[in-house]
């Protein structure tokens, strides 16, 4: 591919220091340099601009500062642009937007600032665009709705706000949308993005409004992550129609109402986390007989009977079922072999009346709890 030889790069050298980037500008057809986790120090060279022949620039998990070359507007043949995890700073320069031909744009983990360009609407084949934890603030561009081959949007710990873009249910081809840890506001129904998501985190918001019955048409879920927002009104009955969903946290919301018998319907569920909030009435029965269930929080909230619900259960036997300061009433289970909670880490949950959508990342006692969240980030390359 005319990728040039690996070469040791040592502590604080830089890029110009590295003899993959020399072959590379000696080259008329290097299509990859690939320089990840070698310590290299210093600004991204101008010089990258002048590799116009290159198709994939990885140069992830360094120690590069400064900002993003405009030279790199040159690169027409681009498709993949990685610089995660680097200490890259600045804005985005406009020429970025220029790379139509790119089909992963990775920058998370620096310390970039200013807005996401609207221009990036223009980046049709894009499939993979990964920001979080790098300093973007103001509003998510409505313009990437017209992504229509998007299948990664991964924008978690920015200073996004205001109301999520309504266009994004028009990215048919997503399948991972994570907004957690901004300040996004607004009807949490406008964050649900198009049917065919796999996973959705939108933990730490500021999110308002009612879960609508419309959550029910994402039956591809397979996790969704709604915790530590301000999320109001009841569980919806539509959400038993998620078979595939294994991971569901509505955690320090201010839901009110019961548990949905629905809830029985969810057989691929494994953890379940609802605490934190205003929940009322007994626990459906058929929430003690689903297979796969084994982490159930219902810490602080006022569900009634609900150990004796579970304390005769053998179809959960490894269910590890938390009421560490909750509100619930009657005895707590007799026998503790059946409620194991050697694998859960937990904190005590914070009031429900100080609500949701603390944007912090860290106050929730969501995030307290070792199962609660996979980061989507721990998967990109």
């Amino acid at each position: 591919k005319g990728q040039a030889q690996a070469a040791e790069a040592g502590p604080g050298m830089g890029l110009g220091d590295v003899d993959r980037f020399s072959a590379c500008l000696r080259q008329n057809n290097c299509t990859e340099l690939v320089i990840v986790n070698e310590a290299i120090t210093g600004r991204l060279p101008t010089d990258l601009g002048r590799l116009t022949t290159l198709t994939r620039l990885i140069l992830n998990s360094n120690s590069f500062t400064g900002p993003i070359p405009t030279e790199l507007a040159a690169l027409q043949s681009l498709v993949s642009l990685q610089l995660a995890y680097n200490s890259i700073t600045s804005r985005l320069p406009p020429g970025l937007a220029a790379l139509t031909a790119l089909t992963e744009l990775v920058l998370h983990s620096n310390d970039l600032s200013g807005t996401l360009p609207t221009d990036f609407g223009g980046l049709r084949e894009l499939v993979a665009l990964t920001i979080q934890d790098s300093g973007f603030t103001s509003k998510l561009p409505t313009e990437l709705g017209r992504l229509n081959r998007l299948t990664r949007l991964l924008a978690s710990t920015n200073g996004f706000a205001g109301a999520c873009p309504t266009e994004l249910a028009m990215m048919s081809a997503l399948t991972q949308l994570a907004l957690s840890r901004n300040a996004f506001t607004g009807p949490i129904s406008r964050a649900l993005g198009p049917p065919g998501l796999v996973t959705l985190d939108v933990y730490s918001n500021s999110f308002t409004g009612n879960l609508p019955p419309e959550v029910g048409q994402h039956s591809q879920l397979t996790a969704l992550f709604a915790a530590g927002n301000r999320i109001g009104g009841t569980i919806p009955t539509e959400i038993g129609s998620l078979t595939r969903l294994r991971r569901l946290s509505l955690s320090d919301n201010s839901m009110t109402g019961s548990l949905p018998e629905e809830l029985g319907e969810l057989t691929s569920l494994v953890q379940l986390s609802v605490d934190g909030q205003y929940l009322t009435g007994p626990v459906p029965d058929a929430l003690g007989l689903l297979p796969s269930l084994t982490a159930c929080d219902l810490t602080k909230t006022r569900a009634e009977d609900v150990t004796n619900r579970f304390e005769h259960s053998d179809a959960v036997p490894n269910c590890a079922f938390i009421a560490a300061d909750s509100l619930l009433a009657g005895p707590r289970p007799g026998d503790p072999v059946l409620f194991p909670a050697t694998n859960l880490t937990v904190s005590p949950a914070p009031s429900p009346s100080k609500g949701g959508g603390r944007g912090d990342g860290g106050n929730s006692s969501a995030s307290n709890l070792a199962w609660q969240r996979d980061d989507p980030a721990a998967n990109l390359s």
